[in-house]
């Protein structure tokens, strides 16, 4: 007679939703709470599996070491599968059992990690599955060209003092990237504390970041007709391209990435998917009239290609339009235009849009903001607009009071025509 499957029940006989034997299947169907929970296996002793609220899965061995508690990573699921992490835990449950423990010797081996090998693990481990493919260019460029340099150090040998001489000499040529990189190195060592029990030194804590004065530069209403002239100088598809930066409000990357099956000229609204907004969610963006005018044309003349702006070569491993700096370098030389960079043709729309009376609430919207932070900078900008609803307020609680004269039926005498 074949034996009965194990079956894990609680004190009042119900099976128990925290304890059960792992498959792919059971685990897949887990769903993400609004707290963090653990789930234990009824197979193997100490082995779980946490679930995040992001619904983040991973594997550990819990057990209690030398009368400590210990909680040691597996690996993530599903990539380390049921069996993998079975196999893990029963080769942890024997070096408990010769006295050894697991959790200092792994923590020794950590804190003799490198900042290169903790970079390729954060990177492959965490940023790939949780971050925008925006966050991940930025954060290897700020590790290629900013802390690259240490690859090689163990991650108890990088000081303060270092850190802080680094953060002073970026910030020689640009605070903001100064900032962003010690902000990186910190993310890194929050990381191997977190998920590999590094419990040496955390070298930016002593880091006073530069204070960020938020950019403010925009195209003026006597610089516009001058750049729309430049485009237009500069050929396509360029021309439509900055054009539908300026019209759409939405980033460089975003444009540069935009595809036809994102277009609906009937609901005349362009959706930006999850993968591709800096916040992570879809943004929908209105269409106007100038904006489905370039467009259409666009695909009246378009060939096969999925993107709006497809790739002026086919080479390499671009699937749409790329490299703009320089062409737009051309159209601001050419139109007399000083200090402005693409991500200022954005920042233009919302202006234009403060200036024209728009709210916050409004702008926020049109340019996807997710924090009304971001949209402050715009409160100071639309000074015309709320001059004149002030002014027409004071004109009204300032005008004379309207005399009720009263009204007689005696016939007007017709000399006073005369």
């Amino acid at each position: 007679m074949a034996a009965k499957a194990l079956r894990i029940v609680t004190q009042d006989r119900q099976p128990d939703p925290m304890r059960f034997n792992f498959t792919k299947t059971s685990l897949d169907r887990l769903q993400a709470g609004e707290r963090r929970r653990d789930v234990y296996d009824a197979k193997t002793a100490g082995l779980s599996l946490r679930v995040s609220p992001t619904g983040h899965k991973a594997f550990y061995f819990a057990r209690r070491i030398n009368g400590r508690y210990r909680r040691i990573k597996i690996g993530v699921f599903p990539g380390v599968t049921v069996e993998q992490a079975r196999r893990e835990a029963a080769k942890l449950i024997g070096q408990v059992a010769s006295g050894k423990d697991p959790a200092a010797d792994r923590r020794a081996k950590r804190e003799q990690m490198t900042l290169g090998e903790l970079w390729t693990i954060y990177r492959d481990g965490h940023a790939k599955a949780r971050c925008t493919e925006r966050t991940l260019r930025t954060e290897k460029y700020l590790y290629e060209k900013r802390l690259k340099k240490w690859a090689g150090h163990k991650l108890a040998a990088i000081t303060p003092d270092q850190v802080k001489t680094l953060h002073a000499r970026i910030g020689k040529d640009s605070k903001t990237s100064a900032n962003r990189a010690v902000q990186l190195l910190r993310r890194l060592f929050r990381y191997a504390s977190r998920h590999y029990s590094y419990e040496g030194r955390m070298p930016t804590t002593s880091v006073e970041l530069f204070r960020e004065q938020a950019r403010e530069r925009f195209l003026l209403p006597e610089e516009m007709p001058g750049f729309l002239k430049a485009c237009d100088a500069e050929g396509q598809p360029w021309s439509d391209f900055f054009k539908l930066c300026l019209l759409t409000a939405a980033r460089r990357s975003n444009v540069q990435a935009m595809e036809w099956r994102h277009v609906d000229f009937k609901a005349k609204t362009w959706t930006i998917p999850a993968e591709q907004a800096k916040a992570g969610r879809a943004i929908t963006i209105p269409l106007s009239g100038d904006a489905l005018g370039i467009l259409q044309r666009r695909r009246n003349d378009q060939s096969e290609s999925g993107y709006v702006f497809p790739p002026l070569r086919d080479k390499g491993e671009t699937l749409h339009l790329s490299q703009p700096q320089r062409p737009f370098k051309r159209i601001c030389k050419r139109a007399g235009i000083d200090d402005l960079t693409i991500h200022d043709l954005r920042r233009t729309a919302g202006s234009w849009m403060a200036a024209a009376g728009a709210s916050l609430p409004q702008i926020g919207k049109a340019l996807g903001h997710a924090d009304p932070r971001s949209t402050q900078i715009y409160a100071r900008l639309n000074t015309d607009a709320v001059r004149s609803q002030l002014e027409a307020m004071g004109t009204a609680m300032t005008a004379e009071p309207v005399e009720d004269t009263e009204q007689t039926d005696t016939p007007a005498d017709p000399a006073d025509n005369e």
